[in-house]
């Protein structure tokens, strides 16, 4: 299962973006793929705590912790994932 951070269907959405083609062909090859793609507060507050989230990153501490709670693998381009101890997350445009 996957969890998939905003910045990748923004890239998929953006014809203008330098990452369009290769986002969009990721996102295609996921919905078309085996594994579930998906879009717990105790853990959302563990996340906060832990990696030290304020401002921009309160949402990302979000995403961790969802990621984390419910075994996803979070996909993203935004490197602050890796702040979160215990969350699996890659950048497919790389």
């Amino acid at each position: 299962m996957i969890l998939v951070d905003a910045n990748i269907l923004l890239y998929a959405e953006d014809q203008q973006s330098p990452r369009h083609a290769i986002a969009l062909q990721w996102w295609d090859a996921q919905l078309s793929g085996a594994s579930p793609v998906c879009l717990c507060w105790t853990v959302f507050q563990k996340m906060l705590v832990q990696g030290q989230a304020v401002a921009n990153l309160v949402t990302d501490a979000h995403l961790a912790a969802l990621a984390s709670e419910h075994g996803c693998e979070l996909i993203s381009t935004d490197t602050d994932f890796s702040r979160f101890p215990g969350v699996k997350w890659r950048n497919p445009l790389q």
